[in-house]
């Protein structure tokens, strides 16, 4: 019997409250925005106590209105508390569940739009939609799903309810990339000169270690040369076994400009990885130059390996990394002239 009397004090309040606020109010307050024996589960962000039970509806009403989150609220009426809610039923229909104990109630006076503060941002533009149908407009919009935890302001198409990621307020690629949108998702792509994901980029950087010394010469942070041969010297050496490591943060390119070696017997050998362990990209000897070679991972390997007879100038080649968009001169027979080739990493 207690249980009926509390109940039939706290129907009878929000009928009060109801027929009260609405005098003041052109929205309606009915059936359509309490409803008995159903809740709105899993989105509570703040529970509030009555100091009487017969009170239970005029605290839930106040706290509710005095609060930009809520949206709605569900009492327990047993416990005499009532659970704030940052979304409504229309927002998620799954979450609006049966339940004996509680009766839902939506707030009609001054219920701020959802999406449309930082505080209260949207799951997505569908949410927006339902929630505030026909004063729900295309433009931007508050939402927590572009960056997890945070409140993002992006542009929302309401025809198709898409988020254009690219628009946010704060960087969903690297300052470094281009944001493409695409329906219901985006992709990040670093710009020409930069290497990465999208989601970070960074210039590239070259590293070169060598088993013979003065046989590398550093020109940048991403360019360089090896060679065969000493500078102040004509030929190679005899019994030479050089070894060179080039790694980067991006692909690499090796270049020849000058070969010449004793074939078959004076060799040099390409990898595409960090040891002759690695995948053969070519052997190379006698005076053919080789072509430029593109590694398919982040180093190249190379080693050169000479006999005791005969020896020859030996080679020149310099060293890069690539990225995006780089361009390389293929050289022809004409002094001056070549193809121009775009690097893309397919």
């Amino acid at each position: 019997m207690a249980f009926s009397r509390t109940f039939h004090i706290t129907t009878s309040m929000i009928a009060i409250l109801c027929q009260t606020i609405h005098a003041a109010s052109p929205e309606p307050c009915g059936s359509e925005q309490s409803i008995n024996g159903m809740m709105l589960k899993g989105h509570v962000f703040q529970t509030i106590k009555a100091s009487h039970s017969a009170l239970l509806a005029l605290d839930c009403l106040t706290a509710c209105n005095n609060d930009i989150r809520c949206q709605s609220f569900n009492y327990v009426i047993s416990l005499s508390i009532c659970e704030l809610n940052n979304r409504t039923k229309e927002a998620k229909p799954d979450n609006f569940v049966p339940n004996p104990e509680r009766y839902y109630f939506k707030r009609y006076k001054g219920r701020v739009a959802l999406g449309s503060i930082p505080e209260l941002p949207a799951d997505s533009c569908w949410e927006i939609k339902v929630t505030e149908g026909e004063k729900a407009v295309s433009g931007e919009y508050w939402f927590n799903s572009i960056i997890p935890s945070k409140s993002i302001l992006a542009y929302c198409d309401m025809d198709t309810l898409d988020i254009d990621e690219c628009s946010a307020s704060k960087n969903v690629c690297d300052v470094n990339a281009v944001c493409t949108n695409t329906e219901g998702s985006y992709s990040c792509s670093c710009k020409p000169g930069f290497t990465g994901n999208g989601k970070h980029c960074s210039a590239p950087v070259v590293t070169v270690t060598s088993s013979c010394e003065d046989l590398t010469l550093e020109q940048t942070n991403i360019t360089g040369f090896i060679f065969s041969t000493l500078r102040d010297y004509y030929k190679y050496k005899n019994n030479m076994e050089c070894k060179w490591g080039v790694s980067s943060n991006t692909k690499l390119e090796l270049t020849f400009y000058t070969f010449k070696t004793e074939e078959d017997k004076d060799i040099l050998e390409i990898y595409d990885g960090s040891s002759s362990n690695s995948p053969l990209i070519g052997s190379y000897s006698g005076t053919s130059l080789p072509p430029p070679i593109t590694s398919s991972s982040h180093e190249l390997y190379i080693v050169f390996s000479t006999d005791y007879s005969d020896r020859e100038p030996g080679f020149q080649a310099s060293y890069r990394a690539i990225t995006e968009g780089s361009v390389r001169l293929r050289r022809s027979e004409i002094p001056l002239t070549g193809t121009v080739e775009i690097f893309h990493d397919d």
